[in-house]
Order: structure tokens, then C-alpha cells, then sequence
């Protein structure tokens, strides 16, 4: 429901099946199966006020589509966190270039926390595209931030890694190949609780 959202600028709510752009139809299916969001202006965002609390782990996600089928304007998703319902206030969590005329939803999602409680808008919208859908805007809130891993240096024998968690501690898997983590039987590093990782004996080619 859009109902309790706020806009920066122009948009739209509809549970209809089809959306006409640049003399093109295209088909679309709400991804939960009611009503989704579409802006034709940019920049363009949307922002409802939330309670949060310091110190828990929560993450923003939305579906988005782009049917502006130019390709000078790329569609460039972004997803924020706004201490009142307005781009000037707002600090964007995550921006993500989503698929020029896709046949499917692409899901945009970050994770973040805040320093103290109170009130906040979290907020999503598009810079770029003038053709925009949205749907299914979700917030939730996690035990833990899933970490993510950056390659911190390189050499010839070894690579560090970067870890940012607020996790106490996790298990590094690395292998030569594309595999499953759930069915690695070896190559495990496991217990790690350092914010960093070398990986020694390596060969470069």
C-alpha cells in the first residue's frame, strides 16, 4: 500500500496490467500481486516515516522496473534514509542500475542501522529513467548484518580481504572454482574475528 508514502514529485499508483511507454506497451504483473508505484518524472522519490531504534539491524528493499526504453538513460535505483520527506535530507543507503527494459522486477536491498532512536523516513525513487516502476517495499529488521567482502590487496602469494560485519565472528570459504558453500567440504576458515583475512600461498597466473 502507497497510501502511506510521501513524494518528492509526481507519481502514480496502479493495480492495472499493462504500462504504455515511449509507444511501448509492456505487460506487468504486481510482483505480491496488487498495486505497484511508476514515476515519469526524475529525480523522483517516495518517503514514510518509521520508528527505529539504535543498535538493531534492519534492511530496505524494493522491486524496481525500468520502461524507458532509451538507452542515453540509464535507471539508477537508490534506496535512503531521510531525517525528513525530502531529497535535500536524505542519505542514500544504496544506488543501483537496474535492467533497461527487463522482463522481470529486478530487487534492489541494503542493510543499515542508525545511532539513535527516533523517527525516520526511509525513502526509494529512481535518477535517470523517466519510465519507473516500484513494488513491494519491505522493511525489516535482522539479528545481524550479513557481511560483505572486499579484496583489500593483492600480491603474488597472497590476497587480503575486507570484511564489514557486525557479526563476532564468521566462516571464510574460498575456493579455485564456483562451488556451494552448504557442500564445501574443505577450504574453511572458520571462527574468523578480525575485520580482515589474508590468504597466503597463493600462485599467480
Amino acid at each position: 500500500d502507497f497510501g502511506c508514502w510521501s513524494k518528492s514529485t509526481t507519481f502514480y499508483v496502479e493495480d492495472y496490467g499493462y504500462f504504455s511507454a515511449n509507444y511501448n506497451t509492456v505487460y506487468i504483473s504486481a510482483v505480491d500481486g496488487e498495486k505497484w508505484a511508476y514515476t515519469t518524472s526524475s529525480p523522483a522519490y517516495m518517503f514514510r516515516a518509521v520508528e527505529l531504534k539504535a543498535g538493531e539491524n534492519y534492511s530496505l528493499s524494493v522491486y524496481a522496473r525500468d520502461c524507458y526504453t532509451s538507452t542515453s538513460y540509464p535507471c539508477n535505483v537508490s534506496l535512503g534514509l531521510a531525517t525528513e520527506p525530502s531529497t535535500s535530507a536524505m542519505n542514500k543507503l544504496t544506488t543501483q542500475t537496474i535492467t533497461k527494459c527487463g522482463n522481470a522486477w529486478d530487487f534492489v536491498e541494503t542493510f543499515f542501522t542508525v545511532e539513535e532512536d527516533g523517527v525516520y523516513y526511509i525513502a526509494f525513487g529512481t535518477e535517470g529513467s523517466y519510465n519507473t516502476l516500484f513494488d513491494k517495499v519491505e522493511l525489516k529488521k535482522h539479528d545481524i548484518i550479513p557481511p560483505t567482502v572486499e579484496v583489500a590487496a593483492v600480491t603474488s602469494s597472497s590476497a587480503t580481504f575486507a570484511i564489514t560485519s557486525n557479526a563476532s565472528a564468521w566462516d571464510f570459504y574460498y575456493s579455485t572454482e564456483e562451488f556451494d558453500p552448504a557442500t564445501l567440504a574443505e577450504d574453511v576458515v572458520t571462527s574468523l574475528n578480525e575485520k580482515t583475512y589474508t590468504l597466503e600461498g597463493l600462485n599467480a597466473q
